[in-house]
């Protein structure tokens, strides 16, 4: 595949973008322009950069809104690490022998489970150039660079949940609103935070309405755009 070809299908016509290992650096250079200077190893790479603070980006958004899937794609593709409380939290109900909505009324109970989690997040967000995929990631993380919400009706978020834990419909539906009302009412508990309130985020995208592949390119001019603006300031 010529560069051409390969930044024409990942950058103009978002279909898939396939960062091959000779031409990520090229890629780099068009999609992210004045991020990327002349002699620097990469966005993700090495101390030489064209700006000076290390990119933080935070995912947020409801149980089935696409945000894990989106975040690591982002991730991968800018050549950033992914950070997932989701994944975790996962992990520590299965070795607890529970199922998601178990653990979080568990969770309820118990906020050394979100304070734990909150707390590494924070602490490897510090890194820079990182993804955050998180639900509270906008509140915790504040000085992240970027903080986009992906959001889908909820009928579209069970759909999501029933193929991925092979459920039926109503009761994936019925799973989704559980964990969503579990989760808002232990963040308002144990730190005062409404996830509802989407004013703390930078960039607002259904994920109904774009692919994974577009919603990259969106966030990719954001994220152009905050780092020129920032450059600008300095």
């Amino acid at each position: 595949m010529s560069l051409r070809a390969a930044t024409k299908r990942g950058v103009v016509e978002g279909e898939g973008l396939e960062i091959l290992q000779d031409h990520e650096q090229a890629f780099r250079r068009i999609a992210l322009p004045g991020l990327y200077e002349e002699g620097n190893s990469g966005l993700g790479e090495g101390s030489d950069r064209g700006w000076e603070q290390l990119t933080k980006i935070v995912v947020g958004g409801l149980p089935g809104s696409g945000k894990t899937t989106f975040a690591k794609l982002l991730a991968e593709k800018l050549g950033f690490r992914y950070v997932g409380t989701g994944a975790i939290f996962r992990s520590l109900a299965k070795d607890r022998g529970m199922s998601l909505e178990e653990f979080s009324r568990y969770a309820e109970a118990h906020d050394e489970i979100d304070r734990m989690l909150d707390e590494e997040q924070v602490r490897q967000a510090q890194e820079g150039d990182v993804v955050v995929d998180s639900r509270l990631g906008a509140w915790m993380i504040d000085d992240a660079d970027l903080k986009v919400c992906l959001i889908a009706s909820l009928d579209e978020r069970a759909r999501r949940a029933a193929g991925r834990d092979c459920l039926e419909p109503e009761e994936a539906r019925r799973k989704v609103a559980e964990r969503e009302k579990s989760e808002k009412k232990r963040y308002r508990e144990f730190y005062g935070i409404d996830v509802t309130e989407l004013e703390r985020f930078d960039l607002i995208v259904n994920s109904e309405t774009f692919s994974p592949d577009q919603i990259f390119n969106i966030v990719v001019a954001a994220l152009q755009q905050v780092k020129s603006r920032s450059k600008q300031g300095s």
